[in-house]
């Protein structure tokens, strides 16, 4: 399954592809192979969000048409195995009632998570970081905070990554040009852990750009860009469950000036799979430290 976006008489589509194992377009599925689903954009930096798969159903999330520009709507949706709309999900096939997904993920109960920003107050103009919780089915979850969403006290910035790990808990980066960016953790309940978050930060005070974390093994592995040294620099490191440094594996850094950024990583047992600048490297893991 692939996820796309285009654009047919001013309205914008969100478009899941399916291809068989030969590299063909699936003709069972949607409409030709593509099943197009209207007013679901990308982000604003024209991310994609992503596609949820849920045994054979397709969770598909999103922003809504941004009309006006400072009021974008969170928007999930579910297809069937062929394509088509499930409208038994949510209502008619939608969720809508939160103001920007940045993850969307299922828990180990098998309820869908959603991460990103709702307004803390929904006549006003502030938005505040929120966490919301659905049952398989898109309905949410009265007992899990403020009717299903719990709102946290602060507003996140630019949420750069996102991850919900085998405990249920939302790790996340945040960015900030001007300033170290962070790693935060919210725990399954909802509730921020500022222990996380203070425990990373007295590890790294100059960090700017965390594009990739995964989970592996009870630790999270980090990879991005630090723009405070030497015009920019790609690493990886390695994180326990509190927000502190590994001391083994510590902090990684690139020297090759054609690698300046870490988009994704695959964590093996033995080697770490990274790709950014256009180029896909393959590290090998010695005693739990990178080479």
């Amino acid at each position: 399954l692939i996820q796309a976006f285009t654009s047919d008489a001013n309205i914008n589509y969100s478009v899941v592809i399916r291809i068989l194992p030969n590299g063909q377009l699936d003709n069972t599925f949607g409409v030709n192979g593509i099943a197009k689903i209207a007013d679901i954009n990308p982000d604003l930096n024209v991310r994609g969000y992503g596609l949820v798969l849920q045994n054979n159903k397709i969770i598909v999330y999103g922003q809504k048409t941004i009309i006006p520009l400072q009021d974008p709507t969170g928007i999930i949706c579910r297809l069937n195995e062929n394509g088509s709309l499930d409208t038994t999900f949510g209502m008619n096939g939608f969720i809508n009632n939160f103001s920007n997904f940045n993850l969307v993920a299922l828990d180990n109960q098998s309820n869908i998570i959603g991460f990103g920003y709702n307004k803390a107050d929904p006549t006003g103009s502030a938005y505040v970081g929120a966490v919301a919780k659905y049952n398989a089915d898109g309905q949410l979850i009265t007992g899990f905070g403020n009717t299903g969403i719990v709102n946290l006290t602060f507003n996140p910035g630019y949420i750069q990554s996102a991850i919900l790990d085998s405990n249920n808990n939302i790790i996340f980066s945040s960015f900030d040009p001007n300033a170290a960016g962070s790693l935060n953790k919210i725990n399954a309940n909802g509730t921020f852990d500022p222990s996380f978050t203070a425990n990373f930060n007295s590890s790294f005070s100059s960090l700017n750009d965390i594009l990739s974390i995964v989970e592996k093994n009870g630790y999270y592995y980090i990879g991005g860009m630090n723009y405070a040294q030497n015009g920019g620099e790609f690493f990886i490191s390695k994180i326990a469950q509190n927000g502190q440094i590994d001391p083994v594996f510590n902090y990684f850094v690139e020297t090759d000036p054609n690698l300046t950024t870490v988009g994704d990583m695959i964590i093996n047992d033995n080697n770490i799979i990274a790709n950014g600048s256009g180029y896909i490297v393959k590290y090998l893991l010695n005693s739990m430290t990178l080479a």
